[in-house]
């Protein structure tokens, strides 16, 4: 069973990207306790700074342009509607999370250190 840790707060610039992505990187990198961990974060912030934190941006363009971001699990594709069925939210089939994690990190341990990114805002 796995541990979900949330950073969030209401109020912008507090630090939360920040904290988020050195906390999983943290996690990822150092044993703790003799246990080795592997740790995904999940980038919902439509500034996409995590994002931008953990993947370099040629990879993150064909990321976006593959749509393998956690927007594809949220949003419909809009590009193969079908006029003889009712399209409504949650009619399709989202894509399995393991085709939206990037790999950033994976150690000789089996730890490792994942990302699903998030969009660009102009893109939302």
């Amino acid at each position: 069973m796995g541990v979900v840790v949330t950073v969030m707060n209401m109020k912008g610039g507090v630090g939360k990207t920040t904290v988020a992505v050195h906390l999983a990187g943290s996690l990822a990198l150092w044993e703790m306790g003799s246990k080795w961990r592997k740790v995904l974060l999940i980038d919902y912030d439509p500034q996409f700074n995590a994002s931008q934190a953990l993947i370099p941006s040629r990879k993150y363009y064909d990321i976006e342009n593959g749509h393998k971001t956690i927007m594809s699990v949220l949003v419909e594709d809009q590009t193969n509607l079908d006029p003889y069925r009712l399209q409504v939210p949650g009619t399709e089939e989202p894509p399995p999370l393991a085709e939206i994690v990037h790999n950033v990190y994976a150690g000789t341990h089996g730890n490792r250190l994942g990302a699903c990114p998030s969009n660009r805002t102009e893109e939302i």
